[in-house]
């Protein structure tokens, strides 16, 4: 199964399992990026390492995929302001 592929599915079970991450998850476009070691959101798009998708199973995706949708939830890319990114990041994700 292809990274795509593979993201489809989790997708497609997020909405049948878990609605409200799965109609955002439908709502924001998934974007592949090489050079990024997993996932991570600007708040408009989720950006996927197709290495780090290919490692996981289904369901550790739809995991990593609500955990991505959080983020956008609860607008950690707005309130960030001048901290950090990285430790905004750890932070956000306690």
């Amino acid at each position: 199964m292809t990274p795509e592929e593979k993201i489809t599915k989790a997708r497609s079970q997020l909405v049948l399992e878990q609605p409200f991450f799965g109609v955002i998850a439908l709502r924001l476009p998934m974007v592949r990026r090489e050079k990024i070691p997993t996932m991570q959101t600007n708040g408009k798009t989720i950006e996927y390492s197709p290495d780090f998708v290919d490692r996981m199973t289904v369901s550790e995706l739809k995991t990593v995929i609500a955990h991505e949708i959080l983020h956008v939830t609860q607008l950690h890319h707005l309130r960030r302001n001048g901290r950090d990114p990285g430790n905004w990041n750890i932070a956000a994700d306690f």
